[in-house]
């Protein structure tokens, strides 16, 4: 705001007079310089209302706009979680049913082999004694029981094998989408945080404590649990974290804290 220097009326009266101006030009002179002085006055004061009004509209502006980013960019980081999720199980059950598959094919081309060897010794030993014939086609039986047995334990040994395959697999992409989608609600919890201490938590909260950016999630954990109980007031902002906090389950609160222990 510019500073005005504005020459007091009485000193004005008293050049006038000093010069021999009458007592009524004097007068007039002097409201004149009064008047004058109140616009001055009226101007700079007008001026300096539209300005504080202009830097409170652009505050608010600035505070809106980040917060939209911060739920756009939650938004878009958990439907990238839920999708690479969702890919690896796909390809998980795919990867199982193709082993199914060559498994069962591996058992029928047993069995077709075991066959084929089968009826060649058949068809050798009618070549000898009916006697021979006899005892080959028993031992072809036991052969093929045999055959049919192993196959049998082999396509079941396989569906075993599949089936903890793809358990593993799907166990796998839940444990890789879990922290991810942990990271992403800490996030977006944040959001409201972000106004006293900062989008990386770098900021004094409204100039009293330290930045908690980067601090134990354990410890955080506990201030938090602290202020829902109303057992904590560090800086005299007990009831104010309350009220920020008292929504929060034990799950919002470990997302929360792993968040700010990763703020950096």
């Amino acid at each position: 705001m510019k500073k005005y220097t504005l020459i007091p009326t009485v000193v004005f009266v008293a050049v006038l007079g000093a010069t021999g101006c009458s007592s009524d030009t004097t007068k007039e002179a002097a409201a004149k310089a009064t008047e004058a002085t109140q616009k001055v006055t009226e101007s700079a004061v007008e001026a300096a209302k539209k300005k504080a009004a202009e830097a409170v509209e652009a505050t608010k502006e600035a505070a809106a706009a980040a917060v939209d980013a911060a739920k756009e960019k939650a938004a878009e980081v958990a439907k990238a979680t839920k999708e690479k999720a969702s890919e690896a199980v796909e390809a998980a059950k795919e990867k199982a049913s193709e082993a199914a598959e060559a498994a069962k094919e591996k058992a029928a081309e047993a069995v077709e082999a075991t066959k084929a060897k089968a009826a060649e010794a058949v068809e050798a030993t009618k070549e000898k004694t009916y006697v021979a014939v006899d005892a080959a086609k028993e031992k072809v039986t036991e052969a093929t029981e045999a055959t049919k047995e192993k196959a049998t334990e082999a396509v079941e040994a396989a569906k075993a094998k599949t089936e903890e395959a793809t358990g593993a697999a799907e166990k796998k992409a839940a444990e890789a989408a879990a922290p991810a989608a942990d990271a992403a609600a800490g996030k977006a919890l944040y959001a409201k945080c972000a106004g006293c201490h900062g989008a990386n938590g770098q900021t004094k909260a409204l100039g009293k404590s330290a930045p908690i950016a980067g601090m134990d999630a354990a410890a955080v954990a506990a201030d938090i649990k602290g202020y829902q109980a109303g057992t904590l007031n560090k800086h005299g902002m007990g009831s104010l974290m309350k009220g920020q906090v008292a929504g929060m389950s034990e799950a919002d609160i470990e997302a929360l804290s792993a968040y700010i222990s990763s703020l950096k």
